[in-house]
């Protein structure tokens, strides 16, 4: 069975942080797994495709209900109709990715 999401945010190396998120089984990835992972990653996107390093990252805590009403309030950003995308519809998707 497939546990929830793994959100990591560190420091790296060169003083950057990181933010990642990566679905495991339950119980079966390591910590130094993880760790391989990040610095895989940390060197893919910033060694590899050269994205700029992020100074922070901040992680807004906006309730579920209140985040539907200001998905319900607004238009889609790509096609700018009242349409939401499959993760904006879903608002038992909503619940558990809070």
């Amino acid at each position: 069975m497939l546990g929830k999401a793994w959100v990591a945010v560190r420091s790296d190396d060169d003083g950057g942080d990181l933010l990642a998120n990566i679905l495991a089984a339950r119980g079966v990835v390591t910590d130094a797994e993880k760790e391989k992972f990040l610095k895989w990653l940390c060197d893919f996107e910033y060694g590899m495709f050269g994205i700029p390093k992020p100074d922070k990252v901040f992680f807004l805590n906006i309730p579920p209900v209140v985040s539907q009403k200001l998905i319900k309030e607004r238009e889609n950003k790509f096609s700018h109709e009242k349409q939401k995308d499959i993760h904006e519809a879903d608002e038992n998707h909503l619940q558990h990715a809070y």
